[in-house]
């Protein structure tokens, strides 16, 4: 096996010793990894002539060769049998240059930066409450090549998780991967329980923020009546979170570093996924409870939207204590005339520009009036969309009496579809708005 540069054929045999010996690697994988380490090397065959390449030759891709296409993560290609180093199809040897590959493999696009990469996550499974106080979840859960997440990936049963390298038993839960402000890092429960079976990795945890803040805030060097307060209200933060997850609207989110990840580029199959932390992680139930793949940044710009959904729940709740009508006497008016298209319209363009204003006022974001509008009309025709699918059962929901009068009547029906508008508010934020987020994200850092 011919060597471009930097590595003789005794370094690379050291290599793939201390890798079976020391790592447990087999020998196809400890070849693969010991040439990989080297600064190119070139394998023959009667099938292909191609060079196994490191960081510094990932900016450079084929012009063609769909066999050996570069992997997801720029570190692996998965084969039926084996794993090799990312490969590439070279032309002729003459082609090759020391050092490196030859010109004319065209720049990749720029890569996102090791910020952007520093952690990767993945939402998990439903929480349930056990009979003992504690919550049991699938951290990670099990689905297969035909009910794959959003990036067109999923974990089974041969996926690596390296729990035992990692044991979850004793570690923290925390809340939002520590990017809630009012929470952030401080430990909300502990996993007393973590084992795999054939539908993923099922945890049980206990939670208990209010005891870990009051840990915390004992250590300051505070006033007694300031220690009082924030560990009050540290028991309402953990009061929150178990309503929250008696409403469902909790799911388990496990974060793994990227440099130990590895994805079969053809397939999808997360072949390993180091967890190295648990979180419970606001977001809506998906089709089969484990999708989406975030970056930090998207997480934040999730929480966001979810902090204005949430105020924007509360203010409703606030107008219907204040409510004084008794709804044991409403019922639904047939006789009620039905909103016209152009009436609904007009309240939806006025809800979901309220949506924008508050979106961006949690984000930080510089928003006028005439730009909250603008920003409105990207999405009211979806709104409406779904409004009129859900206004009929949502005025039942609100009640109607007949004796209202037809001021009241109106009053109502805005309600019914402010309700329906806040149910929806995280699939109606516009995408102007999600990037100027993500931007300002990026300009802070």
């Amino acid at each position: 096996m011919p060597l471009l540069t930097g590595c003789s054929e005794e370094d690379i045999a050291a290599n793939i010793s201390i890798l079976i010996e020391e790592e447990g690697k087999s020998p196809k994988q400890a070849s693969a990894i010991a040439h990989a380490m080297c600064k190119a090397t070139v394998y023959d065959d009667e099938d292909r002539k191609a060079t196994a390449f490191t960081q510094e030759d990932v900016n450079y891709t084929p012009q063609s060769s769909d066999e050996n296409r570069r992997c997801g993560n720029c570190r692996w290609f998965q084969g039926e049998d084996e794993i090799y180093p990312c490969l590439i199809v070279l032309p002729e040897p003459e082609a090759i240059v020391e050092g490196g590959l030859s010109d004319a493999y065209e720049p990749m696009p720029e890569r996102e930066t090791e910020t952007e990469r520093s952690l990767k996550y993945y939402y998990g499974g439903a929480i349930k409450a056990l009979s003992d106080g504690g919550y049991e979840m699938y951290l990670v859960g099990h689905t297969d090549e035909d009910r794959k997440d959003f990036h067109n990936e999923y974990f089974d049963e041969e996926s690596d998780l390296m729990e035992l390298n990692h044991p979850l038993v004793g570690r923290p839960v925390l809340y939002q991967h520590g990017f809630d402000e009012a929470i952030g890092v401080i430990p909300i429960g502990k996993f007393r329980f973590a084992q795999r079976d054939r539908d993923g990795l099922l945890t049980r945890f206990d939670l208990d923020f209010a005891s870990q803040k009051a840990l915390q805030i004992q250590s300051l060097g505070s006033s007694d009546k300031w220690k009082a307060e924030q560990i009050q209200l540290a028991e309402e933060h953990e009061l929150r979170i178990r309503e929250l997850i008696a409403e469902d609207k909790l799911r388990g989110s496990s974060g793994a570093l990227p440099q130990g990840i590895v994805v079969d580029g053809k397939t999808g199959h997360i072949l390993r996924w180091p967890i190295i932390e648990g979180s419970l992680t606001p977001t809506q139930a998906d089709p089969y409870e484990l999708t989406r793949v975030h970056t930090a940044k998207s997480l934040q710009a999730a929480l966001i939207e979810q902090r204005a959904k949430e105020a924007t729940a509360d203010n409703d709740k606030r107008e219907n204590k204040n409510r004084k009508r008794t709804q044991a006497k409403r019922k639904l008016s047939m006789s009620l005339k039905a909103l016209t298209k152009q009436e609904i319209e007009e309240i939806v363009q006025e809800a979901m520009t309220n949506i924008v204003v508050n979106i961006a006022e949690a984000a930080g974001l510089e928003v006028t009036p005439e730009e909250a509008g603008d920003l409105a009309d990207e999405v009211v025709d979806v709104a409406v969309d779904v409004v009129e699918e859900e206004l009929d059962e949502e005025m039942k929901q609100e009640g109607v009496d007949e004796d209202d009068d037809e001021e009241e009547q109106k009053s109502i029906r805005i309600r019914a579809i402010q309700n329906i508008m806040n149910r929806h508010v995280v699939e109606f934020v516009p995408e102007k708005i999600k990037a100027r987020i993500v931007r300002q994200e990026q300009q802070s850092q």
